[in-house]
This record gives C-alpha cells, structure tokens and sequence, in this order.
C-alpha cells in the first residue's frame, strides 16, 4: 500500500511548548514518515525518483542522475525562515549492486554544500545489505511512528515524495535476511554520530526552538513549569536564541564514538498478500537528552509562594555564575514495538504499539507506552486519518495526536495539472493543546511546480497565521 506522505510536521513550525509534544515523542523515539518497512527491493525504489536522466554507462551498468531545487519565501518572516535547498542525486546500477550518492546544498543548518547520502547495496536471493550514509523506515505509521529510529527528519520538507530529503541521511549498516518468500529479518547497526543527535550543531535551532522550550515547561510539575517559561520564554520573546545555543552547546558531553555508544535494531516482519505484520526492538543511545537542573536552585524556588518565587528567579538568573542546567546526558534505552497493516478494498488500516523503558523528561527518565492507528481512504478524495497516544505511567502524564490529511485528485488546467491539499492537526498534553491546518494549492507543468500554502493555528500568540509560495523544479 502506497502512502502519499503529508503535513506530519505541520506544527513543527510553532514556538514554544505548542505541539512539541508531538515533536517530543516522535524525535525521541524516533520518528518518522512514509515508506513502509517491508520488502527492501520496494523500498529501495521508493528512495527517491530518479526520471529526467537516465544514460547507459556501459552494457553492464547504467548511470541516473537526478537533481532537485526547492525554494520557499514566508509572508511572515518574524516567525518563519525563507529556505533554498538543492540536491544532486547519482545512481550507479549494475545486475544486483547499486552505488548512491546524493550531495546537498542548504541555506540553513550547515549552510553550504555537503554530502546528503552515499551507499552501497546489493540484493541476493536469499538476502541483501546497504552500507553508508542512507535513510532507513521502521513501523508503518506515515506521521508520528513511535518506532522509527534512525533518521531525524527535515521538518521544512515533511511532504517530500523523496525519502532522501524527508529525512537526513545517517552512517549506519543494514542487512535484510530472508528466509521464505513472505518474511524478511533485518539488522541494523547504527554508530554514535555526533550530527544525528538532536542536540548536535545541526539540530540547535531545533533544540532551541522546540524541544528545550517543551521539556522545562511541560514537566508536570508546576514549580518546574513556572522556572522553565523564566528561562527560555525571555529568550524567545528578546531574539536570544544565539546565546542559548552556546550556553547549550558548552553543556555538550563528549560522547565517544565506541560499540557501547551504538544503536541496534532488529526487525521481524511478514508480507503477506492483503496485510503484514512485524516485531521491533531497539537497543540504543538516546538522540535526545536528559536535562539536569540546579536542585539546590530547583529546591528553593518550591518552597517560595508565587511573587517571591519571581524575585528569587530574577536574582539568580542575574548572577553570571549562577548555571540552571548543571548537564546534559545522553542514555541507554530499550525499546520493544508490534505492528500490523493489512487493506480491505479502498481502506487501508495501520497500527503500531511500543514500549520504551527510558524516555527523558526533565531531571530524569519514565518509561512511555504509546499506541498508534491509522486509516486511509481512496475515493474521490484521498483521506488518511492517524491517532496517537502517549503515555508517561510513572509521571501521570500522556498525550495526544491527531491528523487529518485530504488531497484531491489532480485535474487539468492551462496546459498543466492544479491540485488542492488540506491537513488539519491536533497536539494536546494535559490542559495545553493546539489546532492547525495547512492549506496547499498547487500547479505542476512538467517538471516544475508553483505552491501556494496558509498556515493557520489556533495559538496565535505563538506563530502568527501565514502564507508561503514554494517554488520547486526537477532536472
């Protein structure tokens, strides 16, 4: 079952605590969209679209190169950062063996020019392998999959039909054994990189953006919650983003590059012809840290009443010596997951449970359960709805997702193709929630598309709503 890939990341574009829970759960489990993990020759044609070139090399082998540019303006750049990418994919095919590399130009993150993705793969009867710099998909949710671990995503290009811009590339080794025709048992070994962690200079204005802001604001703790607005709020609300971002990285820990610091997964998986089913676990580092706070600073700030608490916060944060978070660590964890996905006529239905013993909130790790489902429709319009629970046992708090993505067909207009897409989301964590929707209005001539997109939400306060034209060209 091919799964068009929508807005899963839609509200990653708010600020503060907003939806972060949903980034939260799905960066730390992790994450992400919309190629199944089932038989790998499928997948591995899903990677990207190599179709404007395709030149023999030679009578055993044949060359395709393929190249993207994407550029996106905002009407509202207070909130919103304009972005320019371009990625020039080649792809070396010979019989069974495959060589691809992708390198990747990027005006934010690591501005410049850098190597997106490079491996080797090869397909055997009885198995196949990939090694390099490649994106791998877990479980068969298409928004918030607790299962896969791998990848961080590219939340700027959440709808990108090609994986390789979706998501970021990671080193890592893959096998795929298969010992009948319907099963598939995988292993993949992934070593510590420091640049596929979210607190990695690639992901500080995420980290700052997000994820910092959710977990000392969302703690379940209201003496927590009240010191973590004090800390990052004023530095969203003055543009101190950039002293966050040394004061975070100086608190960086040197993590070594060892078999101990490695991730490994294992997947068990069945095809069969109406459904499939599987099993994974992880044995890993976790790409998202724990936080630690000052305790003696944590501890004083309780035991005061609201506006003394305020002065008391002031005063401290007043100190230049005076450091609120004492580290950052990163941790070992297991994670155990089952899913199943199986169509019936014009519906497909999908589902995902997982259970992971450490998941890091502030001051300290819980376990978290979370249970998925999803449902999507081709008729008319194509409809794909997906739930998502999480729950933390031990801290007595859980969360919610929703997201509802419907896409018309294409139809014909001035010599080219017109078509309209809508997702509706919704996040919610204890009294805090938020609704958002993009809207897409898109004209595709040849290789060439015009988009016109408003983003609205319910948290005005957070992230004015906004309008984008997205330019994107395929050579």
């Amino acid at each position: 079952m091919s799964i068009p890939t929508e807005v899963h990341a839609l509200i990653f574009y708010t600020r503060r605590p907003c939806s972060n829970v949903l980034i939260l759960c799905i960066f730390s489990l992790l994450s992400n969209p919309s190629i199944a993990a089932t038989d790998p020759t499928k997948s591995n044609k899903e990677v990207s679209s190599f179709s404007t070139y395709s030149g023999q090399n030679s009578q055993d082998g044949t060359i395709d190169v393929n190249a993207t540019a994407i550029y996106r303006n905002f009407g509202n750049n207070n909130v919103f950062q304009d972005t320019l990418m371009g990625l020039v994919e080649t792809r070396y095919l010979q019989n069974d063996f495959m060589v691809d590399l992708g390198v990747i130009y990027q005006n934010q993150d690591d501005k410049g020019v850098s190597l997106n993705q490079f491996y080797v793969s090869d397909y055997h009867k009885k198995f196949d392998y990939k090694v390099g710099k490649f994106v791998t998909k877990m479980g068969v949710l298409d928004y918030a999959s607790s299962i896969n671990s791998f990848n961080r995503q590219r939340t700027d290009y959440y709808d990108e039909p090609n994986i390789n811009l979706r998501s970021i590339p990671a080193w890592m080794a893959q096998i795929n054994m298969h010992p009948s025709e319907d099963s598939t048992v995988s292993l993949i070994f992934q070593p510590y990189d420091k640049d596929n962690s979210y607190y990695s200079q690639k992901a500080t204005q995420f980290s700052v953006d997000s994820l910092v802001p959710f977990l000392l604001t969302n703690t379940n703790d209201d003496t927590l919650d009240y010191l973590g607005e004090q800390l990052f709020v004023p530095i969203y609300e003055n543009d101190g983003k950039p002293v966050a971002e040394r004061y975070i990285e100086s608190k960086q820990p040197n993590v070594e590059n060892t078999f101990k610091n490695s991730t490994i997964g294992m997947n068990f998986a069945t095809n069969k012809q109406d459904y499939r089913y599987g099993l994974f676990v992880l044995m890993g580092l976790s790409k998202n840290p724990l936080i630690k706070l000052d305790e003696e600073f944590v501890a004083a700030a309780a035991n005061l009443d609201e506006e003394d608490r305020a002065i008391y916060v002031a005063d401290y944060l007043a100190q230049i010596d005076n450091e609120p978070i004492k580290s950052i660590e990163y941790y070992r964890y297991n994670q155990i997951a089952g899913y199943y996905e199986s169509s019936l006529g014009s519906f497909g239905l999908r589902g995902e449970i997982s259970f992971r013993d450490r998941f890091a909130l502030l001051n300290g790790t819980t376990p978290q359960v979370s249970l998925g489902i999803g449902l999507d429709h081709q008729g008319a319009v194509y409809n794909n709805l997906e739930l998502q629970y999480f729950s933390f046992p031990t801290e007595d708090l859980s969360a919610y997702y929703a997201i509802w993505s419907l896409q018309f067909d294409p139809f014909r207009f001035a010599n080219g193709n017109l078509q309209f897409k809508n997702t509706l989301s919704y996040a919610a964590i204890n009294n805090f929630d938020l609704v958002a929707s993009l809207s897409r209005l898109t004209y595709t001539y040849s290789e060439y598309s015009l988009g016109l997109e408003y983003l609205a939400n319910s948290r005005q306060e957070y992230a004015q709503n906004t309008a984008s034209i997205v330019l994107k060209a395929i050579f």
